[in-house]
């Protein structure tokens, strides 16, 4: 994942913040943070949606690498996130193999 500059993440993070806690607050007004996360993932798949598509021109140049992206993302949020995740429940649980 490209890291950016700190002065860079002090002018988006609470840009970041602000949006988390505003869809945050319509997901708990609607009941949808519960165990099953009714609809979050949906809102939070227009939001990417929407905030991509208003980022990239349209071509397929951009299109490419808006994917790209993206796919970093998910990969950086596996390495950094889940496998963590998926020790610490290694440890707690056992393994399978």
């Amino acid at each position: 994942m490209p890291y950016i500059k700190h002065e860079d993440r002090d002018k988006i993070d609470p840009l970041i913040d602000a949006l988390v806690d505003a869809i945050k607050g319509h997901c708990d007004d609607a009941g949808m943070l519960t165990e099953s996360g009714d609809n979050l993932d949906g809102i939070l798949n227009y939001c990417f949606f929407r905030i991509c598509t208003n980022m990239y021109p349209a071509s397929y140049h951009w299109y490419n690498r808006m994917i790209g992206m993206m796919e970093c993302c998910k990969l950086e949020l596996y390495r950094r996130v889940v496998s963590k995740y998926e020790d610490e429940k290694i440890n707690s649980n056992g393994d399978v193999i």
